[in-house]
């Protein structure tokens, strides 16, 4: 089980392989920036990518629309 905290005052989100949906709804609300080193080719890490590409960055440009 890998460990992630976004940040020194947020609760620890913990991933638990197999869980994927759950663990990404839980890092919507988080900012990423990417960091040196990073290998989207892990193993781990490819499917990760894949999901968060899919649910993040396809509507990154929408525009709020007020009812």
């Amino acid at each position: 089980m890998a460990s992630f905290s976004a940040s020194t005052l947020s609760p620890a989100i913990e991933y638990q392989e197999g869980n994927m949906d759950k663990y990404l709804q839980q890092l919507q609300s988080y900012t990423f920036i990417q960091e040196q080193g990073f290998d989207p080719l892990m193993r781990n890490c490819k499917r990760m990518w894949e999901n968060a590409t899919e649910r993040e960055w396809m509507e990154f440009c929408l525009l709020v629309e007020e009812p």
